[in-house]
């Protein structure tokens, strides 16, 4: 699913990242302005698979360099 935030990032709503909001509340933030999207609009099922889907990005995204490949164990 496309979102269009305020600052004017477009994207998957999984490509936000998910931000603890505390009492055990996750949101999505976007990454160019950080808004917060509580993700209220969706059931709690739907909100659970979008902060998997975004967490399961974001550990992608970490594991790799700016060239794409993953870092060489020393």
């Amino acid at each position: 699913m496309r979102e269009v935030c305020f600052c004017g990032w477009a994207g998957q709503v999984a490509d936000r990242e998910p931000v603890y909001l505390g009492d055990g509340e996750w949101g999505l933030a976007c990454p160019t302005c950080g808004h917060l999207d509580r993700l209220l609009a969706f059931p709690p099922a739907a909100r659970r698979h979008l902060l998997e889907e975004a967490r399961r990005r974001r550990e992608g995204r970490a594991d790799h360099t700016p060239t794409g490949r993953r870092p060489q164990a020393a």
